[in-house]
């Protein structure tokens, strides 16, 4: 399966309530949201994330997946939306949005509009992954606005396919792709139409989500390690 294709396959395993979610996720900033992070998002938040006095269901900082050798944890500000996340031995998917639309104003405080998915499968390939031009050919080229490879992450910036994910988002959207203890992580990042998430933000979320999460993941052996050990 290709890299990216990842991502629309962890979609398979997203609840029906996930999508009640998306669809209460609709525009209302919370209490105390700053007149720059309004601004920023031009008042196009309205259908792409909702109603702050609605708690949408469990809020988490982080999780464990794939048998609790990757933590999925987000940027500052992002927290997992409970009802989305999907563990199993080897696998791991979940949506983040902002923490304090998440909860209903309870925790968090306000940050740019975005929704993020991230995916956990196995690695099979040998090595490393392929560079970032490598894995742009996976879509049509003029799709690909950029392709770039930043602390072994490699990032691209895709002109379509963001709106078909949430109603009112930029049909531009980031795409990542990491790799983390033997596991392929793969993440998105979406904005509201003419945000700086869609623009130049989604990289910088998801180069801090990347950090992050190794940092709150186990320090495990590389696989190439194991298998020199075990020969």
């Amino acid at each position: 399966m290709p890299i990216f294709d990842r991502i629309n396959a962890g979609r398979i395993f997203r609840p029906a309530a996930l999508l009640m979610t998306l669809a209460l996720l609709a525009g209302c900033e919370a209490p105390g949201t700053s007149g720059a992070i309004a601004r920023e998002d031009n008042g196009q938040a309205l259908g792409f994330l909702s109603s702050v006095n609605r708690n949408s269901g469990s809020v988490l900082g982080s999780a464990e997946v794939a048998g609790g050798d990757v933590a999925i944890h987000g940027p500052a500000g992002y927290c997992i939306e409970g009802r989305s996340l999907k563990k199993r031995s080897r696998y791991g998917f979940a949506l983040l949005a902002r923490c304090d639309i998440l909860s209903g104003g309870q925790i968090g405080t306000p940050v740019a509009l975005a929704l993020m998915t991230v995916t956990v499968t196995p690695f099979e390939g040998p090595g490393d992954l392929a560079d970032a031009r490598t894995l742009s050919a996976e879509f049509p080229r003029s799709d690909v606005l950029s392709a770039e490879d930043v602390t072994a992450v490699r990032l691209l910036h895709l002109a379509k396919g963001g709106d078909t994910f949430a109603p009112g988002a930029d049909p531009r959207q980031w795409r990542g792709a990491f790799l983390l203890n033997g596991y392929l992580v793969s993440v998105a990042a979406y904005g509201p139409e003419g945000s700086t998430v869609a623009d130049k933000g989604g990289r910088a979320l998801i180069l801090d989500m990347a950090k992050t999460m190794r940092a709150k993941s186990p320090k495990l052996p590389a696989p190439a390690e194991v298998a020199a050990k075990a020969g």
